[in-house]
């Protein structure tokens, strides 16, 4: 009798969303690699796994997490950003830029920073779904010019940035969280409402899925890349908030060579290059696993190049699964 129950009970749970999209294939394959990862370092290393360790890793995640959520947003309609960090690190510049130099309150610094980082966020949108120019040479270019504004308007220095708000989100804690790690959690909360329930997510998939019969059914293609890039650049701000409030300064330079990391773990969270399938919670434990491995490698000690090269293995592993992932499907 309680085996005929149990038996229902997963038959259930295997229909259920949260199981399909989240607890099986890609998903759950990184799960048990995350699983694993940690049980080599904590072998590896006794400050592993720790609460003060863990708690380092969901600092850094919080940062690259909130942008990997954006990104999901439009690597799930076979797009790219790789302006991501140079739109967190202008937010950077921008912050003290209107607080310092020009006497504008917080509030209304952080507002103009969030607007400013739309308008990057329109501007690739335009010229990849409008003029239909590559993502990947799109956000490379963008990517320069923002960089370079960085540095034009910070006149390639260092700014120091102290805020009793700012250092309350990016060192002070609630219920005895990090501030750093709600904000990315709301961050995914609130796209995975956006994704799941609403008109715009079903638009996203059926646009990533087929470009071509989503615009037969009578869905925008154009407007809603424009509306997903504008989302990734909004991330992007949010975690360039978060790296000034976290390092109490504007680096103009913050991100620099960091932009595969992203990449990679939305890869390794299940979604596909050619768009259309994939999760948040996928990306969520992408962005774990990359920081995991850079956390456990950094305390056992191992030099900063043999990182690089680990992280390049990484990515290689993501493409590899993404590439086996298409060829599964076409066998289908």
């Amino acid at each position: 009798m309680a085996s005929n129950s149990m038996t229902r009970i997963w038959g259930k749970l295997k229909n259920t969303t949260f199981f399909r999209e989240t607890l099986s294939g890609a998903t759950l394959s990184i799960l048990v690699a995350l699983v694993g990862i940690c049980i080599v370092f904590s072998i590896a290393s006794k400050y592993f796994f720790t609460f003060g360790n863990f708690e380092s890793i969901g600092l850094y995640a919080s940062i690259i997490g909130v942008m990997g959520a954006g990104a999901t947003i439009v690597m799930l309609m076979a797009g790219l950003d790789l302006s991501q960090h140079a739109v967190a690190a202008l937010t950077t510049v921008l912050t003290t830029t209107f607080t310092i130099g020009m006497g504008i309150p917080l509030g209304w610094s952080l507002l103009l920073v969030m607007l400013c980082s739309l308008v990057c966020g329109l501007f690739n949108g335009v010229l990849i779904a409008v003029f239909r120019m590559p993502p990947m040479i799109a956000t490379m270019g963008s990517q320069y010019i923002i960089r370079s504004l960085c540095y034009v308007l910070s006149d390639a220095k260092t700014i120091l940035f102290k805020d009793e708000t700012l250092e309350f989100i990016g060192r002070g804690s609630s219920l005895g969280i990090p501030n750093s790690i709600l904000i990315m959690a709301v961050v995914f909360f609130v796209l995975s409402y956006v994704l799941n329930k609403t008109i715009f997510g079903r638009k996203v998939y059926a646009v990533g899925s087929n470009e071509r019969a989503s615009f037969l059914s009578g869905i925008s293609p154009v407007k809603t890349k424009l509306i997903a890039y504008m989302i990734s650049a909004l991330c992007s701000a949010i975690a360039g908030v978060i790296t000034v409030s976290q390092v109490g300064a504007a680096v103009p330079s913050s991100g620099t060579g960091s932009e595969m990391e992203i990449i990679a773990s939305v890869f390794l969270g299940g979604v596909t290059a050619t768009g259309g399938k994939g999760s948040l919670f996928g990306t969520f434990l992408g962005i774990i696993v990359i920081c995991a491995i850079n956390n456990g490698l950094t305390l056992m000690g191992v030099q900063s190049y043999y990182q690089s090269m680990m992280r390049g293995v990484v990515i290689l592993i993501a493409v590899f699964m993404d590439t086996l992932r298409m060829n599964r499907a076409r066998r289908i």
